[in-house]
């Protein structure tokens, strides 16, 4: 659906309700992994504060443009930043790029062990970037990194690293 001119701004967000065509289509998804989207470019970016009614999404927009209804069935991907996989850290923390498609990652479903315990990450949003710090000095040697994470619209990802420490 394409709302108004995008070349102008909009003063007051109006509110945006799309509903679906095919009910039925949607039923193969999992409630949350449809999504109100803007076309953005190759890609689509998500409306935030959207709800839901039944086959009926609406959110408040803040700009004129093209949006759509969107399945987001790809899970979140972690990257090593700072170090390449299998590879030697030359630093006191792992850095890791987050990444997810559409519906972004949940901050509050991040997951992270080394070497099997647990460890707290810090995780930054804006940057899509979260360091694995650890106490006191790293033993010499091959360490696995498990990064598990989850999206917003639930899909889910376990991914392992390697690396070696001096």
């Amino acid at each position: 659906v394409r709302v108004g001119d995008p070349s102008l701004p909009i003063y007051q967000a109006p509110k945006l309700n799309l509903s679906l065509r095919e009910p039925a289509r949607a039923a193969a998804y999992r409630p949350g992994q449809i999504v109100l989207a803007q076309v953005a470019g190759r890609g689509y970016a998500r409306v935030g504060g959207e709800t839901r009614v039944g086959n009926s999404f609406g959110a408040a927009i803040t700009s004129f443009g093209d949006y759509c209804l969107v399945a987001d069935v790809q899970p979140p991907l972690a990257q090593l930043w700072n170090v390449k996989p299998g590879g030697w850290l030359n630093a006191p923390f792992v850095r890791v790029r987050l990444t997810d498609d559409l519906s972004g990652v949940h901050p509050f479903k991040i997951r992270v062990t080394l070497d099997g315990q647990w460890v707290v990450p810090e995780y930054y949003n804006y940057q899509e970037a979260l360091f694995v710090r650890w106490r006191g000095r790293l033993a010499p040697g091959r360490h696995e990194l498990v990064v598990s994470l989850t999206d917003y619209a639930g899909n889910a990802r376990e991914q392992r690293f390697t690396f070696y420490s001096r």
